[in-house]
């Protein structure tokens, strides 16, 4: 049994994908596995495999659904831990190390760390500065899908109405509800480390489809739906982009203005389905 099982979720993806596991292959912790689960039709991923041969990698084929192929990878792992990065993200080559003494030092249920870009900027979410323990409140700044090591549960899995790839509308917040659902029903101690980091490249957000915003946006209000978040919290999540909203139109930037459009509408409808 491997300490870490690193279920990696692919499609469309060739070369991020190599550069990922030659970062992994550079690792100096090698109590690792590798589950390539694999979303494309075709052998793409056939002759860059191959290379790999230092890694331990399980290569298993999925219909598409980011969840449906995490769950396959759950379901195939034997590890202590469980973690999930993108395709196209990368690590420093003692982060698996660091991420290991954290949880055998301090007898914990896992670690969360913040995403990087290439110039070591934090990029995705604006997460919080300090290090504790993931709550409830604080998870949404606390953690993304690829910046999860968790202790591997067979009774909790992702919900496959919600992520990429999903027949839902609901085509994010699966990270979110699988934390929740762990937190509430394993009281989980889980710590987040600001000072760990993962790699990401920083999307554009004028690159950003407003059919993704609006479905990033109605999951985040079903979850505070879901696990019952204060009216307080609920009125926030709606005021923050609407400001957003007003003060991009007053400084005469609609493309942005309606990006936190989208933001507004899709979280109250989520609140309220």
């Amino acid at each position: 049994m491997r300490f870490f099982s690193l279920i990696i979720a692919t499609i469309n993806r060739v070369e991020p994908l190599e550069h990922l596991l030659i970062s992994l292959i550079n690792q100096s912790f090698k109590d690792f596995d590798v589950i390539i689960v694999d979303q494309n039709l075709d052998n793409r991923l056939d002759p860059v495999l191959v290379k790999f041969n230092l890694l331990n990698i399980t290569h298993l084929k999925s219909e598409k659904g980011l969840s449906k192929a995490r769950n396959l990878g759950i379901l195939n792992s034997k590890s202590n831990f469980v973690v999930y990065p993108d395709d196209d993200c990368w690590y420093e080559p003692d982060l698996l190390l660091q991420i290991y003494k954290q949880i055998t030092e301090n007898n914990l249920d896992g670690i969360t760390c913040v995403a990087r870009d290439e110039n070591k900027n934090l990029t995705l979410i604006p997460f919080i500065n300090y290090e504790c323990f993931v709550t409830k409140n604080k998870v949404w700044l606390q953690a993304i899908s690829f910046t999860i090591f968790v202790k591997r549960y067979d009774d909790i899995i992702f919900d496959e109405d919600l992520g990429l790839g999903t027949n839902t509308k609901y085509i994010a917040c699966e990270e979110t509800d699988y934390l929740l659902k762990i937190l509430k029903e394993k009281h989980a101690k889980i710590k987040f480390s600001p000072s760990l980091f993962v790699y990401h490249p920083k999307p554009l957000l004028e690159e950003v489809p407003t059919w993704k915003i609006y479905g990033y946006s109605l999951a985040i209000g079903l979850m505070h739906k879901r696990y019952e978040y204060s009216i307080y919290k609920k009125v926030k999540l709606i005021l923050r982009p609407f400001s957003g909203m007003i003060l991009m139109c007053l400084i005469f930037k609609p493309g942005k203005a309606k990006f936190y459009w989208y933001s507004v509408k899709g979280r109250l409808i989520g609140m309220l389905s």
